[in-house]
């Protein structure tokens, strides 16, 4: 039997687990030949437009005043805004389409001066901000003079010196906002929507929090050389108060230079940089993420050590992109002589980095991005960073940075990315 003569119900079963690319390449393969075929593929087009949407804010507002919507859309118009979003998730163009700049607003300290922005977070049009007194506010992405909501008030008690992290993690996982506060040693979750406090736990008996993230199945924070979980409910709370602590090492013989995260929903992976004698040892731990939020023992134990006494520069270095389900090296990107380059995030087939010119101490700082599938580089014209620290957050329709001017001010820039 033929592709085409199966039912259009078996079809879009079958089409569902094929990812976009092979989506566009079956289509162009039946070139309209097929009724059938291409009324599923349209369907599966349109639940990507909607996932799309309900990601970023601004393109899916633009995918309205174009005429989308999920119920209604005509074909030629899914076809048309469903190219165009792959072009900018996938394209490896030398530049990218960024149509205006706009500084976006002032957080003014000048009561506080020693108040700063430490993180951020977007959803829609909110930022939500995480101070380095401890406090998370939300503000009006267009408006940042005015704070709308205090989620969490400043800390005004007695903190121990010798820790560094002052200010809260935060991390945003569709409407749910996270935030490991160091100094109360509280986990808070909020749903950004409402702005709702959904739970509010103790995490002393972990020690102090410096990294957290979220997934769609449990939260992590890494504290104590441990990654410790817990389980969120269907209401997006969490489950038990009881985490399930995971040591990642032996307390009594290692110290941790570094430690760091990532989560996606299959799997979880953290970095840490070990002092061992004459060398720094980098270990890389993957485990797997169960449907039902379980968290597996690790299946890739990926070490390499830097000798401390003996580092050579080499006038080539590379940065590894590495498959997390096989633990092969599958990309050595080339770095530059006079530059270093710090990834920031993916977006589709593209790595956007900062690139740090060497001899400036970390000012006049580019953003490019790298195409996975041409191994080429491009400079996002007009985006720059006034210092290495400064915080960024890049989406499908924008780029949004915020650079501490001391002793007063946090000032916000925006760029809107298009899609012509």
């Amino acid at each position: 039997m033929l592709l085409e003569d199966l039912p259009e119900e078996i079809l879009h079963k079958i089409f569902t687990h094929l990812n976009e690319e092979s989506l566009v390449n079956l289509n162009l393969a039946y070139n309209y030949q097929s009724d059938s075929i291409h009324r599923v593929i349209t369907c599966l087009y349109n639940r990507f437009l909607r996932d799309i949407s309900l990601r970023d804010y601004n393109l899916g507002r633009k995918f309205k005043n174009e005429g989308w919507s999920y119920e209604t859309a005509s074909m030629e118009l899914i076809h048309k805004l469903f190219y165009k979003t792959q072009h900018l998730l996938h394209s490896d163009s030398l530049q990218a389409n960024v149509v205006r700049s706009d500084l976006i607003g002032v957080v003014s300290n000048i009561d506080f001066p020693q108040r700063r922005v430490t993180s951020f977070v977007i959803y829609k049009e909110k930022a939500f901000l995480s101070l380095n007194d401890s406090s998370v506010e939300s503000r009006n992405l267009n408006d940042l003079s005015k704070c709308m909501t205090v989620l969490l008030q400043p800390f005004d008690g007695v903190f121990p010196d010798y820790v560094l992290t002052k200010g809260c993690q935060i991390h945003l996982k569709d409407k749910l906002l996270g935030a490991a506060d160091v100094r109360r040693q509280k986990l808070y979750l909020w749903n950004v929507e409402t702005e709702f406090i959904l739970s509010e736990i103790n995490i002393n008996e972990t020690g102090f929090p410096y990294d957290l993230k979220i997934n769609s199945k449990n939260i992590f924070i890494l504290s104590g050389f441990s990654l410790i979980i817990w389980k969120l409910d269907a209401q997006n709370g969490i489950k038990n108060n009881r985490p399930t602590i995971i040591p990642e090492f032996d307390q009594q013989d290692n110290w941790l230079e570094r430690h760091s995260l990532q989560v996606s929903d299959d799997f979880v992976v953290t970095k840490s940089t070990c002092f061992e004698g004459p060398a720094d040892v980098n270990y890389i731990h993957i485990r797997r993420c169960g449907p039902d939020g379980f968290i597996g023992p690790i299946i890739r134990n990926i070490s390499y050590a830097t000798e401390i006494g003996k580092c050579h520069f080499f006038p080539r270095q590379t940065i590894d992109v590495l498959n997390v389900s096989t633990g092969e090296i599958i990309h050595q990107i080339p770095t530059r002589r006079n530059f270093a380059i710090l990834p920031v995030t993916w977006i589709g087939d593209n790595l956007y980095v900062k690139v740090v010119p060497k001899n400036q101490v970390g000012i006049n700082v580019s953003i490019e991005k790298w195409n996975i599938k041409s191994n080429k580089f491009g400079t996002l014209e007009g985006v720059t960073l006034e210092n290495i620290a400064d915080l960024i957050d890049i989406g499908l329709s924008h780029i949004v940075k915020v650079f501490n001017v001391f002793p007063h001010n946090s000032i916000f820039g925006k760029h809107r990315v298009g899609i012509s």
